[in-house]
């Protein structure tokens, strides 16, 4: 947002009023913001991240639990198909929506 002021006033007041010290000075705050919305940026990017593979871990492994407390019987009246429909594919934009709304700070479920 601020960005493109600080260009105008780059240009107007730096490079065609010749004040070269406003200039020098609108350059290093424009730098600095640059600077500033890049680390926050990678900031968020790691956040998700995390979130992302941690999401993922605990879905995988709250799958593996109940397919491991599952009685035998079950898979040899089952095919393979069954199960994985049933118990090892998740919604992926339940899971991407789930991912929205935490990103957004609002409860899950």
């Amino acid at each position: 947002m601020l960005l493109p002021l600080l260009s105008k006033n780059i240009m107007d007041k730096g490079f065609i009023a010749g004040d070269y010290n406003e200039l020098v000075k609108l350059v290093l705050i424009t730098m600095v913001l640059y600077v500033f919305t890049a680390s926050v940026d990678s900031l968020k990017e790691k956040k998700r991240i995390d979130i992302e593979t941690k999401l993922k871990y605990r879905l995988t492994e709250q799958s593996f639990k109940h397919l491991i407390n599952l009685k035998i019987q079950y898979f040899n009246n089952s095919n393979y198909t069954e199960v994985f429909e049933e118990y090892v594919r998740f919604d992926y934009l339940e899971l991407v929506s789930m991912k929205r709304r935490f990103l957004l700070g609002s409860k899950i479920g």
